[in-house]
């Protein structure tokens, strides 16, 4: 093994660092810093009011720094939005996969809404941004917390084949969880503006119970289709 500190090529110039950082890693931490801030002023004072000098003060940058990552603060805010959203998506997704039980769905749905519901009470800057100023800018779906919702759909639609094979019909996945998101979302909402006066437990009683609901909706649709073919005469 050779030890002996490698020296540049004659003639190739070397990154300069400072603070033993390359340009590179500098631009990333500056980044950061702006995601941060954005973060903070959103979540405080909210889309409308925030300002791009606001952003740019908390991150202790210049303008040209802002400049440097974003045009406006429109786009600050998509990429602050999208940030927090994933950061949801992975504590729901996290809390699902370690209560995953198949032989009783509904555990595996409370303990998804408790975690976003806990993911929101935890900073109640996560609410301003996700579920607040994602109505108010414009700019972004309260629905689409995260853009791997589509990947759900498919889930969702293997594991209700596979709970319930003899549906006579195949049920509108993306319509149901659209369904299921939207209540989510405006019941969060709606808790947030009273400034979490309800117990998270009772919260996730008052919305679990759309898919208790789905579950035995599907379940008589299946009776029904099975106890029509046992009844009906046999093809010669």
């Amino acid at each position: 093994m050779n030890l002996t500190p490698s020296t540049p090529e004659p003639g190739k110039p070397t990154a300069r660092r400072y603070g033993g950082a390359s340009a590179a890693e500098r631009q990333a931490q500056r980044l950061e810093r702006l995601l941060e801030a954005g973060f903070d002023v959103f979540g405080r004072m909210g889309y409308r009011e925030a300002t791009m000098r606001m952003i740019c003060s908390q991150a202790r940058l210049t303008d040209r720094y802002f400049y440097e990552h974003f045009t406006t603060v429109d786009e600050v805010f998509m990429a602050v939005h999208q940030k927090v959203s994933s950061e949801a998506a992975r504590a729901v997704v996290l809390s699902v996969a370690t209560a995953a039980n198949d032989k009783d769905p509904q555990a595996t749905v409370r303990a998804g809404l408790k975690a976003f519901y806990n993911f929101i009470k935890e900073d109640p800057r996560r609410a301003q941004i996700l579920l607040m100023d994602a109505v108010t800018s414009g700019l972004t779906s309260p629905l689409n917390i995260n853009a791997r919702i589509s990947r759900y759909v498919d889930v969702m639609r293997m594991r209700l084949k596979m709970r319930f094979p003899q549906l006579p019909f195949q049920p509108d996945t993306e319509l149901i969880l659209g369904g299921f998101v939207g209540l989510i979302i405006h019941s969060a909402s709606v808790w947030v503006q009273r400034k979490f006066d309800t117990p998270i437990d009772t919260l996730v009683d008052h919305t679990s119970f759309s898919w208790l609901g789905l579950h035995q909706w599907l379940a008589a649709q299946e009776a029904a289709a099975i106890s029509s073919s046992a009844a009906s005469p046999e093809a010669p």
